[in-house]
């Protein structure tokens, strides 16, 4: 069943000129597409997606400032003046945060309320973690984080 977005989308794809039907397929990056069904539907990522991809960036836009996910260390939480393990858990209690607010906006919203159910185990929780690890706002590897070793960081932050 397509929908009068995906109609808008696709059409607005072959008046670009990236594909016809009667010639090859131009073929286009994988962003250029992302942000060009963002700019038809006029709707920001967690309302275009579903499930824990939703609910992964929705833990973006509350958390971006304050959590961080290393590749091969896990997660790691700013404390006001430095970034520290998260041995403490504060990136499932972040999204657990993220799930309450949500259910605040349920009401009436069953797409929604099917999404949060999805998601309220541990199990879900991990899945949303785990995809938020890979936006590129939570992901940073070892060499990010060393980037200038002449730098040393002190207690003071400076």
């Amino acid at each position: 069943m397509t929908t009068a977005m995906d109609d808008d989308y696709w059409n607005a794809l072959l008046a670009d000129g990236e594909s016809s039907a009667f010639s090859a397929p131009v073929k286009a990056s994988a962003e250029s597409v992302v942000d060009k069904r963002q700019a038809h539907s006029g709707e920001p990522p967690d309302e275009v997606h579903h499930g824990q991809v939703r609910f992964a960036y929705r833990l973006e836009q509350a958390f971006a400032d304050r959590l961080m996910h290393v590749h091969g260390l896990g997660w790691f939480a700013y404390d006001g003046t430095r970034w520290a393990p998260d041995d403490q858990g504060h990136a499932t209690r972040a999204v657990v945060d993220v799930l309450r607010e949500a259910h605040a906006e349920a009401f009436g919203d069953k797409a929604l309320a099917k999404d949060i159910a999805r998601c309220e185990s541990a199990a879900g929780i991990a899945g949303v973690l785990q995809i938020a690890s890979a936006l590129e706002t939570f992901a940073v590897t070892v060499r990010d984080l060393d980037a200038d070793p002449w730098l040393l960081n002190v207690g003071n932050g400076t």
